[in-house]
């Protein structure tokens, strides 16, 4: 692909001609190329400003046809009434989750859930959606040629889906009925999905070292080095999990312990249904909708690709090896910690970051509270209307549940917000 910028080559890949984005109202911003990057502007300076979360709900997650719930593709509607019509883009978006669900149940109990690897998938897939989508243009084409990609690249990463994701594709694709476009939308998904699988074929086994998608490297948006056990702020942040993180803190309370609780998941856990929520309210042209959900995913992935990086150059203690031990008073923390992150920047707070400033500014805040559950806290239900507050909880989460120092998951949020206004910014001019 000499020639081309880096964004160039995203944005098109191998092959495919990109046209000019479509324009027009999308939330509270705009999705002309200005518009979006004063959109990432004001959702980072707005990021300094951190809100509390009250109350609590519940969100979807997978269908639980106990509650009456539907699966993908599955119409649910009054059988006395018209049916419902099955939005595409938001079963794809499902079948994704489930196979990036199946995916994650295949591994072997010690090999973790590898949250980068689950983000790369979703990637892969809506990015080649996205191309697939620009080349093949508009109508029944641009629907096949998004079901294809996603398709293409679901079984390919996750083979052991395949029989259902063909029978799903194959459902799908007969709704659409006109054979012509279809032929045509498939054969622009089946070759998007081949040029995104081939660009991350180098990806090696560790995601500090995987290429970026949109930043030029991880160097250019690291964080600070964090204080050493000499600053009086370290101290400070030690004294601060150690109490209110602690499994037997008497300090910490019902509400801190909740949220620590709550937050215990894994980011792509909770960001999966509440990104699904704001591809369902948004009333845009469908490669809108597709770039909603490939730009989360690029985005969060590039920010997670620099937290590992930063982690690697700055390698710190957890709280509970700082705290316990065999010369220390017996401590430990009240949610048990990911021992392959690192502790500086926290990841999950990098993760939260740069899904903020996307949603804000690709979506806006949330018209409804949107409700949340988690699976490491059953039964506990919370609600947001702002997606700043779900960072502030990340990270106080992260102190109360006694597996982060404050300063690192702080730095973890502000390098996920540095990291998805560089992308935002790059992307925009890229479509000017």
């Amino acid at each position: 692909m000499a020639g081309g910028s880096p964004i160039d080559s995203l944005v098109k890949g191998p092959g495919v001609v990109s046209p000019r984005p479509a324009s027009g109202p999308v939330g509270r911003a705009g999705r002309d190329s200005a518009g979006l990057a004063a959109a990432a502007a004001r959702a980072a300076r707005a990021a300094a400003g951190t809100l509390s979360a009250r109350g609590q709900t519940r969100v979807d997650g997978p269908a639980d046809p106990a509650r009456g719930e539907s699966p993908p593709g599955e119409d649910m509607s009054d059988p006395h009434g018209p049916p419902e019509p099955i939005d595409p883009l938001l079963e794809w978006y499902d079948r994704t989750a489930m196979a990036v669900a199946a995916r994650a149940a295949g591994l072997p109990p010690d090999a973790g859930t590898n949250p980068p690897e689950a983000s790369r998938i979703w990637a892969i897939a809506w990015l080649a959606a996205l191309r697939a989508l620009r080349d093949a243009r508009r109508g029944r084409a641009a629907t096949a040629a998004v079901i294809a990609a996603v398709h293409g690249v679901l079984v390919t990463l996750v083979p052991a889906t395949a029989r259902d994701l063909d029978a799903a594709r194959d459902i799908s694709l007969a709704r659409l009925k006109r054979r012509r476009a279809i032929a045509r939308g498939v054969a622009a998904g089946k070759l998007a999905a081949a040029d995104a699988l081939a660009e991350r074929s180098d990806d090696g086994p560790h995601p500090a070292h995987w290429r970026p998608y949109l930043i030029a490297s991880a160097a250019h948006v690291a964080p600070e080095p964090p204080p050493g056990p000499e600053h009086p702020g370290y101290a400070r942040d030690l004294a601060e999990v150690r109490a209110l993180g602690g499994a037997q803190s008497t300090v910490r309370d019902a509400r801190q312990t909740e949220i620590a609780e709550f937050w215990a998941q894994p980011s792509l856990s909770a960001y999966t249904p509440a990104a699904r929520a704001a591809l369902a309210g948004l009333q845009a042209p469908i490669a809108e909708r597709v770039e909603l959900v490939a730009l989360l995913h690029v985005v969060t992935l590039d920010a997670q690709i620099a937290g590992y990086a930063s982690g690697e150059q700055h390698p710190r203690w957890r709280p509970g090896r700082a705290l316990g031990g065999p010369s220390r008073a017996a401590w430990t923390s009240l949610v048990a910690p990911d021992l392959g992150e690192p502790e500086y920047p926290c990841l999950h707070t990098t993760y939260a970051g740069a899904a903020e400033i996307v949603l804000t500014a690709l979506a806006g805040h949330p018209r409804t509270p949107l409700p949340l559950m988690s699976p490491t806290a059953p039964g506990v239900v919370r609600q947001y209307t702002d997606w700043r507050q779900l960072t502030a909880e990340i990270v106080d989460a992260g102190v109360w549940g006694g597996v982060h120092l404050r300063t690192s998951a702080e730095a973890g949020a502000s390098l996920g917000r540095r990291v998805a206004f560089r992308c935002l910014t790059r992307w925009s001019r890229q479509a000017a």
